[in-house]
This record gives structure tokens, sequence and C-alpha cells, in this order.
């Protein structure tokens, strides 16, 4: 069963070729670049056409692996006996396979070790051709962005086979680039489709394992190349206002001629209404944008059966397989954007009506569910540059932010923002998974009026008034100590001996020359036992009227107010609750 044979292919007929008698039979025959005759079979192709036959310049193997398959490896020999050589080696593989020595996806992994990297290539572009993410096939672009840099990666580091592709080959080449001038972005990007080729590989057991799985990746937050900025709010009226006037203003602008560069071509009105319903849809297209947080596609995604202008909430609905993240979602619209929204179908169907009944033609009563509700132009970018430029607004600032389709999605999360929106609520507007995303990224710090913010929560604190309050507070000897409102020390002297004493809390204790005989810090007599006359104790009934409540309020800013007993003043608080507060705290 096992054996090697070159395979064999068609291809047409090379140009000036001829159809020759030769041992006979019928052969091509040709001059290849370097004026060599060339010979080559006929045959004949299914639709008839005629076609030669050519064999591959290498060997291939065929054999039944320990599966029990039949497979066919290429050799990469040109020559017959090494060829064989090779599949003597392929068939003792799978001996060692039986006896239990190798396993299966072992011997699988080494099957394709011996295939051009350019095959696996290949195989795994048809494979993203055919796969889907989220309900939906992988776009084209996003195919020929990874086609496009692993082909790049492959002929600059030189891979041949699987082997070759390592992190540490990849990781030098991306250093290189890096050095060259490649922006942080555009390396991970390169690295994601080298790590996704190489975990395809592992997954499909052409490979072991991934080498790729701990490749670094650049760092993008100090090497940002394209930074956006939000609009404000005067900016996008003026944009706004400059995007409905220029198609018709550029239609009537002269390009020639002495009046070059003039508004004064003559155009038919049925060509103005045109050009002014073209201006109407794209500020309507960029308000959307900027009211609802919608990405490009995604709003371009939109058909008029998804939007539901009417009712005390409307909304659009977006379907899953249209968002990003493949979620589904209800887009919220103010009552303004409804409007204009409904203003901008109802003009459509009438114009749709009118068509139709002079066509003679049936009236329509509603427009078909599946028509788009905004033409969404795929080069939005230039016509937004053009309505900026007309506008007065520069394209990029003094920081080199710029503003492009994507900077309206940003100026939706900074003005919510700026509303004062709770960052939860713009989070889920935005349809993010984190917060940080929607604070660090899409929201713009500097239209957030931070210095304004400052200015209001501040307080006014003059130095001229502090010095004249701190001489004051040292004159009377209440310097540190913060009293209650309204209240004031009218007795300096006792000032020093009524402070809280830091062991006792709200207890006040009088100095030496005011306690009574015998009688500690604490109240305790010389025996120990806690001690005070009846006289020098207030009643319930009285605290209740004569203290004011101090709930909530520090003990520095407890009045110092009493009855009089023995010592001379009495503590506004018991020894009980001084107890019980201190063993709760």
């Amino acid at each position: 069963m096992a054996t090697v044979f070159r395979k064999t292919y068609t291809q047409p007929l090379p140009k000036h070729a001829e159809i020759v008698e030769r041992r006979g039979r019928q052969m091509v025959m040709w001059f290849d670049r370097r004026g060599r005759k060339q010979y080559a079979d006929m045959t004949v192709g299914r639709n008839g056409e005629k076609k030669m036959l050519r064999r591959s310049p290498t060997y291939t193997a065929k054999y039944r692996n320990a599966s029990g398959h039949v497979v066919e490896v290429s050799t990469g020999c040109k020559d017959e006996t090494a060829a064989r050589m090779v599949l003597a080696k392929l068939e003792q593989r799978n001996e060692h396979v039986k006896a239990g020595l190798l396993t299966a996806d072992q011997a699988a992994t080494l099957d394709h070790q011996q295939t051009p990297i350019g095959d696996h290539l290949d195989a795994y572009l048809q494979h993203l051709k055919m796969k889907k993410h989220k309900g939906r096939r992988i776009c084209k672009s996003h195919r020929d962005n990874v086609e496009r840099y692993l082909r790049r990666i492959i002929s600059e580091c030189g891979l041949a086979r699987l082997s070759d592709m390592t992190a540490t080959a990849i990781e030098a080449w991306m250093m290189q680039q890096e050095s060259a001038g490649m922006g942080a972005r555009t390396l991970n990007v390169a690295r994601s489709a080298a790590v996704a080729f190489a975990a395809w590989c592992r997954k499909t057991r052409r490979l072991a394992s991934n080498p790729m799985r701990d490749l670094p990746r650049a760092d993008e937050s100090s090497d940002r190349r394209r930074k956006r900025r939000a609009l404000t709010q005067r900016e996008f009226r003026l944009l706004l206002a400059a995007t409905r006037r220029r198609p018709v203003l550029e239609a009537m602008t002269v390009r020639r001629g002495k009046n070059a560069g003039q508004p004064k071509a003559n155009v038919r009105e049925s060509v103005k209404v045109e050009l002014g319903r073209l201006g109407w849809e794209r500020a309507l297209i960029y308000k959307t944008f900027v009211m609802t947080g919608l990405r490009k596609k995604e709003l371009a995604s939109i058909t008029i059966g998804q939007a539901v202008l009417d009712g005390p909430k409307p909304h659009l609905m977006l379907h899953g397989k249209d968002a990003k993240n493949g979620k589904a979602a209800s887009i919220p619209l103010t009552a303004e954007l409804a409007a204009d929204l409904r203003a901008w179908v109802a003009d459509w169907l009438g114009r749709a009506r009118q068509a139709a009944s002079e066509a003679g033609k049936s009236i329509p009563l509603t427009l078909p569910p599946e028509e788009k509700l905004l033409n969404v132009p795929t080069a939005l970018v230039k016509i937004l540059n053009r309505d900026l430029k007309l506008a007065g607004i520069p394209k990029a600032d003094a920081r080199g932010r710029t503003v492009d389709v994507h900077s309206l999605r940003h100026t939706f999360c900074t003005w919510m923002q700026m509303a004062g929106i709770v960052g939860r609520k713009t989070q889920a507007a935005m349809r993010h998974s984190s917060r940080a995303l929607t604070d660090d990224v899409y929201t713009d710090e500097e239209s957030l009026e931070v210095a304004q913010a400052v200015e209001m929560a501040m307080p006014s604190l003059p130095l001229e008034k502090a010095d004249a309050d701190q001489t004051k507070a040292v004159a009377t000897g209440t310097a540190g100590v913060e009293l209650a409102p309204g209240f004031a020390v009218t007795n300096p002297a006792l000032a020093p001996a009524l402070a809280p004493t830091s062991d006792r809390g709200r207890h006040l204790e009088a100095d030496s020359g005011t306690r009574g005989g015998g009688r500690h810090h604490d109240g305790r007599d010389g025996n120990g036992n806690r001690a005070r006359d009846k006289a020098t104790q207030v009643a319930p009934a009285q605290r209740k009227t004569d203290v004011p409540s101090q709930k909530g309020r520090p003990h520095s800013l407890v009045p110092l107010t009493g009855a009089l007993g023995r010592t001379g003043l009495e503590p506004v608080t018991s020894c009980v609750s001084s107890r019980r507060s201190s063993q709760l705290s």
C-alpha cells in the first residue's frame, strides 16, 4: 500500500504553445523564459478545453497511518530513493504508535512537520473564511489583515516549517519593527494574528503546544499614535450647519475661470432639493452617532423595522449579529432625535408614494421594513473631513488629537459624563464591559471642566482672616480647640482647666485647685470607690431640658454647660454613658 509518487496537475496552455506528435502521442511544446524547449503531456478538461499535464518536482508519500486512514505527506525530496527513506521513517513511526511509544496526537503533529508553513497558512485562511463568530461570518477586511501580517512575518522571519515559528523569533521581529517606527497598536495586531494562528495549529494537532502563548504585548499606553478628542457642543452645532449646506454649496461653486471658488454656478432646483436632502441625511447620521453612541457598522445595520420611533420610549433595536460584543441591545433615543427620525421617514414615505403615483403603481402604506434607516457611506471619514473644514473645526488640535467618525462616540460618552450621569449608567449606555474603558479611553478629560469643579468645591480661605483668627484664639486661650457654633469662652482663665481629657472622653476635669480633697482624676475617692455628691448630679429631666442634643457631634464641640456643684461645674454626661461609649468604640 505504501508508495511514493509525483503528483500531477493541469495547467492552461502557455502562450504560443503548439500541439506536436511525439513518441506516438500528442504533447504540448513551448519555450520557457530562458528560450529552452519544453514538453508536457496534453489532456482535455471537463469543458473540452485542452490543457497540459504537469508533475510536481517533489515526491509525495502515501501510506496508512496508525488510525487506519490513508494519508499523503509531501516528502520534499526530488530524488525517489530519498523519498522512499522518508516513507520508511513514517512507517516506523506508525509502528511506534501501535506499540504505545507515541500517542496519536504526537504522531499527527510529526506528520505536519515536513509540510511547508505556507500550506498551513492557506488552510488557516480557509478556516477563517468558513468560521462564524457570534453568529456571523468573519468579515473580509479582517481576513485580509490577518493574511497580510502573517505572510509578512513568515517572509521577514524566514519561517519555512511550523517548527521555525517560535516566540523568540516573533519577539525579535517585533523589536526590529518597533525600532523601525511601527506603532504599539500595529505590533499588537500582528502579534494577535500570530498567536491565533499558532493556537489553531495546536487545536488541529499541527503543533503540540502554542509557542506564542507567552509572547509579550507591546505597551500601547505609552505609544498611542491615534488620539481622539470629543467635540464641544458649539463645535457640533457648527458641524451640523455646515453638513446640511455643503452639498448644495459645492454644486454651486465655480471650479474654473474668474469666478473660481464662488457659489455662482447655475443649479436646477430639483438638483438643489436632492442635494439638500443629502445634507439632511448626513447631518442626521452625525446627530444619531453623537446622541446614541452607536458605532459606524452598527448604525449602518439599522433598518426601518428596527426603529421604534413612536410611543413613550422610542429606541433602536440592535441585533446581536450586528453588535461588536455580539449582544442584542435596545438603544434609547431622545425625544428630539426620535422626532428628527420620524420626519426623515415621513419625507421618505411621501417621496415613495409620489413616485408610485406617477408610475401608476400601488401606493405603499409604509416603507419596507428591510430598508436601511440611514444610508451610512463607506467613506464617511472623508466626507466628515470636508464637513469639518467647512465648519472651521481643525482636524487635529495642538496636542495632536484628531476628530474622526469614532470621535462622535467619544463625544457621546464625554457629554454623558459632563451631565453628571452616574458612571455605571454611562457604561451601560456605551455597552462597555468595564468601567475603566468608559472612564479612561472614551471620556475626554479636558471637556469635563475639572478646573471649574475644583473652584466650586474648595472653600474660601483668605490668609489675612486666618492670621486674625489665630491671634484672637491665642489671646483667648482657645487655640487648637474647636467650639460649638455660637459658643464663646467668656472667662479665658478657665479655658485650660475645662478642656476634655484624652482618657475620659466627654468628662471634664478641673485643676487641682477646684477638685475635692482626696478625689482622684477619674472621680474615685481615696479607697478606690467611685463617689459623687448628689448635689453634683443632674437629673434626667434637667439634662433633657438644659442640655442640647449632642447626637452626631464630636465631644470637642460639646457646650460647656451644666449645674454648679461642690467642684464648681458639673459634667454634662454621666459616667455610665461614658463607659458605654468607650466600650462600644
